[in-house]
């Protein structure tokens, strides 16, 4: 990886810091920094931070997974040798100074490996940039692995902390050692995932998580390599004639009538174009703006009536949703090729409503595999 694609993701990786919940700052140390190892020092590291968990959650802590939101980084200093973890964190107390000392006494106390009182500085953050800058101010040498995935526990599981194991990086090896241990001339590989992202409800102010379907794909053909993303989006859609209908019976006939609407899926494949990077987040906003109506995680009554105030505002055929993708995937300067498959899952046919559009020559084909469509049923 160039310097030029580190310090893109580092910079990625502090505007999300930024917008994460935390106001305390620490450094960890050991007394000796040098000697302790990575190993020693992560069983150290991961103890300490369960008894933090403990001592605010209890039995909850290991039992419910309830642990305290935490971004943690690794550090080895000007020369590479001096390890140590810098983290950033929410008080979870009503005095952030209390809050810190707590962390430092802690700290202090846990090992006598530990580093004492004076080699330790945990403390309120008086500046959130400054001190994103400094957290991750070693990525540029030691890369995603500055990210201590095992330590942190985050909000959400961000792009940031899942790349080292889950990248077009690591498809490239593995493609590049399947290409010469089978002496082949052509080669694709594919890694799945459910992404999950924090999502607000409509009025109710509760917050859940949205699982994504999301796949990496590497197609090395002809010499030429092709990074392409999918991903499958859930959205609720109703019918414009149906709703038109709707208001002729209450208008016309004085009778009550329900317009249709369905669960559909759009599924997005594209293939990544240019340096820049094209993170999960930015494709799943991109189909929130072209058709807002996603389906949701968390619903009261409030939030029941808010969605179906959005779909009456936002009806829509199969054909102009997979227009609506279409335009906002030909904006963005990272994305080259794409094909959007548009899927009404039909509560009023015996039969769906699918639309299929392609750009450029990657996903052109005369035939579809029968399989596909049924694929993009989602059981929820």
């Amino acid at each position: 990886m160039t310097y030029q694609q580190r310090k893109q993701e580092r910079q990625a990786l502090i505007e999300h810091l930024l917008t994460q919940d935390w106001d305390v700052f620490g450094t960890l140390k050991f007394v000796n920094g040098r000697t302790i190892g990575h190993k020693t020092a992560n069983t150290l590291l991961r103890s300490y931070w369960n008894k933090i968990d403990r001592v605010f959650f209890g039995k909850a802590a290991e039992r419910q997974n309830m642990r305290l939101p935490r971004w943690c980084f690794a550090h080895e200093g000007s020369d590479s040798e001096n390890f140590h973890v810098h983290f950033v964190m929410k008080n979870a107390l009503n005095n952030t100074e209390s809050m810190c000392c707590l962390l430092n006494a802690i700290w202090v106390q846990h090992h006598a490996q530990t580093a004492p009182l004076a080699k330790n500085w945990i403390m309120p953050v008086q500046d959130r940039a400054t001190v994103a800058s400094y957290v991750t101010h070693e990525y540029w040498r030691i890369g995603s692995d500055t990210i201590l995935v095992e330590l942190s526990w985050t909000a959400e599981q961000s792009h940031h902390l899942i790349a080292k194991s889950f990248s077009f990086d690591v498809m490239e090896h593995a493609l590049d050692d399947y290409k010469s241990d089978l002496e082949s001339f052509d080669a694709r590989i594919q890694m799945r995932l459910s992404y999950p992202m924090k999502m607000d409800s409509l009025r109710s102010g509760l917050q859940g998580y949205q699982y994504y379907d999301i796949a990496l794909e590497l197609v090395d053909q002809g010499g030429v390599r092709n990074k392409i993303l999918h991903l499958d989006y859930v959205y609720s859609s109703t019918c414009p004639c149906s709703l038109e209908l709707r208001e002729h019976a209450r208008k016309e006939r004085n009778q009550l009538a329900t317009p249709h609407s369905q669960r559909s899926v759009a599924r997005l494949s594209v293939v990544l174009s240019g340096e820049d990077c094209l993170w999960f987040e930015d494709i799943i906003d991109l189909c929130r703006k072209a058709v807002p109506t996603e389906t949701q995680v968390m619903v009261k009554r409030e939030d029941e009536q808010a969605f179906a105030e959005l779909n009456a505002a936002n009806p829509i055929f199969v054909e102009d949703a997979a227009r609506l993708f279409c335009a906002g995937l030909k904006a963005d300067g990272r994305i080259g090729d794409f094909r959007v498959i548009a899927s009404h899952q039909e509560s009023l046919h015996s039969h769906d409503a699918v639309s299929i559009l392609t750009e450029g020559s990657t996903f052109a084909q005369t035939s579809l595999d029968p399989k596909m469509l049924a694929s993009l049923i989602h059981s929820g």
